[in-house]
């Protein structure tokens, strides 16, 4: 029970503080859970890791969930989701409630705050980083890792970088988080982490080709080609799977049982905290519900994808397109959690206040909007978890195992770059410069660096000290 208190407490203060999206919480929860607490083993967190990140649907709340599994099973892996995903619901539904009384007061604190989280968020980034390339295997290929981990952030970063640099064009290459993964689990696959010409090849000239099908600049912008050299990836990532798994014969674990167990738990968690809504508008709870699961399982890209799904099945017919683009994207942008969790919630609370014509019907809405985000993420991660679980003995699984914190850490290189880039936009329209948010920033960042290696800091006393820091300096110099 104590430790299941501690999961619970420390995936609320997570959430709390989630600013960054999903891969920027991977490095902030290791730290509380592995590390500080140690409520679970670095190798279980790896896998929960690897099972999320070829989940749709939202990535924090999926690994929250695998860790609540580890700590106390099924009623640690709901607590663990529903704690994660709850603070930034919570408060995007209370500030729909009340956004016509919402100030520009209000949401500038918030965008203070948030300036010190960032610097804290980027310190525990720069720290797993750091251990990930501590790590034996890693050590042992350095400056392969490294090559990797650039050519990572090089692929993923440009949209950012040309932001922060106030360059006027498109970024050759920008792809988002699902298809770096593509084509890094597609070059796993394919050459065994292997690096010879006859592997690496191959496997160079299939992704230059689809890199350039789906960059920003679109160099060929042909869809014919664009699916042929994704069907290439895929037959050519199956043999390479199929020929793996029949390698070598090993004792597998059973998974339908506990799958079907585990799913079950979750669609019964969704139910009962849609009863209400049911009770009181059925038929529009039922629909809303369906999509609802549908836009999740197809959130494949981040928060910023997710967004696009939710315009596409939601405006106008759920919540209008001034409410959607004028109130509920500036909220979920500014607060922390999942993205997908927060437009969800408030995608349903706004339904539920036009269905009913009152603030209670919004509410109850709401509730489904954040049960179904949080169960269908989880769920699904719960499937390919097991199922990660089933083969984890086979070269592939255990490739992607080695592999995992390089590709993570040039993902991270350009979280890092995108939380500098969304800070800096705070200097817009003000009397300050952008450089003054940047300095800032890096002065808070480098004092928290300090005090962790040096002072070993636990991590709450780091976020006061930035928060203090952020919200004291942009007050008053009236940023």
């Amino acid at each position: 029970m104590k430790k299941l208190i501690q999961m619970t407490v420390s995936m609320l203060k997570i959430g709390l503080i989630g600013f960054g999206g999903g891969n920027a919480l991977i490095p902030v929860i290791q730290k509380e859970i592995v590390e500080e607490k140690g409520l679970i083993t670095g190798e279980e967190y790896e896998k929960d890791i690897v099972a999320a990140a070829l989940t749709p649907g939202a990535l924090p709340v999926e690994i929250a969930a695998g860790v609540g599994k580890n700590v106390a099973g099924k009623k640690g892996m709901i607590l663990a989701a529903v704690a994660m995903a709850f603070p930034g619901a919570a408060l995007t539904i209370l500030m729909m409630a009340g956004m016509d009384g919402l100030n520009n007061r209000i949401l500038t604190q918030i965008q203070y705050a948030s300036i010190g989280i960032t610097a804290f968020i980027m310190c525990l980034l720069t720290e797993y980083i750091h251990s990930a390339f501590q790590d034996y295997i890693v050590k042992r290929h350095r400056m392969k890792a490294w090559g990797v981990c650039l050519g990572v952030f090089v692929l993923t970063a440009g949209r950012y970088l040309y932001r922060i640099f106030q360059v006027d064009a498109t970024p050759l290459f920008s792809i988002s988080t699902i298809e770096m993964l593509a084509i890094a689990f597609f070059a796993i696959l394919v050459t065994d982490c292997k690096f010879n010409w006859q592997k690496m090849m191959p496997v160079c000239i299939v992704a230059a080709v689809y890199l350039l099908c789906i960059g920003k600049a679109k160099v060929i912008d042909n869809s014919i080609v664009t699916w042929t050299i994704r069907g290439v990836m895929i037959v050519l990532s199956i043999h390479s799977f199929v020929k793996s798994s029949y390698k070598k014969k090993k004792k597998r674990k059973k998974m339908l049982k506990p799958i079907v167990m585990d799913v079950t738990a979750w669609l019964c968690f969704a139910l009962i905290l849609s009863l209400p809504a049911w009770l009181y508008f059925a038929k529009d709870t039922s629909l809303f519900f369906v999509k609802g699961v549908a836009s999740s399982l197809i959130s494949f890209g981040g928060g910023d994808a997710y967004l696009t799904i939710a315009d596409g099945l939601f405006v106008p017919d759920y919540i209008s397109e001034s409410s959607f683009y004028n109130y509920l994207i500036l909220i979920v942008n500014i607060l922390p959690g999942s993205i997908l969790c927060k437009t969800l919630s408030g995608i349903g609370y706004a339904y539920g206040v036009h269905v009913s014509g009152m603030t209670l019907g919004g509410f109850w809405m709401a509730a489904v909007g954040f049960a179904v985000s949080v169960m269908a993420s989880a769920a699904v991660f719960d499937v390919i978890y097991h199922l990660y679980e089933y083969l984890e003995n086979i070269d592939v699984f255990i490739n992607i195992k080695k592999s995992i914190k390089v590709i993570v850490s040039g993902l991270l290189l350009t979280v890092m770059t995108g939380l500098i880039q969304s800070s800096m936009t705070l200097g817009q329209n003000k009397d300050y410069p952008w450089f003054t948010i940047l300095i800032m920033i890096f002065a808070i960042y480098g004092l928290n660096l300090f005090l962790l290696k040096k002072a070993k800091c636990k991590n709450l006393l780091l976020i006061g000290m930035s928060l203090v820091l952020s919200m004291g300096l942009c007050n008053a110099m009236g940023v």
